[in-house]
């Protein structure tokens, strides 16, 4: 997806659902810099499929910094590996 970032050093997350109700927290980049760059993230290959984006949000991991400002997610989408096709 794409990403403009503002500079802020938010780590950005993504929240998932798979088709089990199980949630999975996304790790991603801090926002360290400003204006666009494409971020990907890994699903792990537990999750069951299919999944639902839940929310996408910012973290600030130090207590005593309160972040200001705006981030831009545009373009989200997944890839997915292709199925292997049955041997013979």
């Amino acid at each position: 997806m794409g990403v403009r970032g503002d500079g802020s050093g938010a780590r950005l997350m993504l929240s998932l659902t798979d088709d089990h109700g199980v949630g999975h927290a996304l790790e991603g980049p801090a926002v360290d810099w400003e204006g666009w760059r494409d971020v990907r993230f890994e699903v792990p290959e537990t999750a069951g499929h299919p999944l639902t984006l839940s929310r996408g949000y910012l973290l600030e991991q130090d207590p005593g910094r309160t972040c200001t400002g705006e981030v831009v997610l545009d373009g989200i989408h997944a890839e997915t590996a292709p199925e292997a096709l049955p041997d013979g």
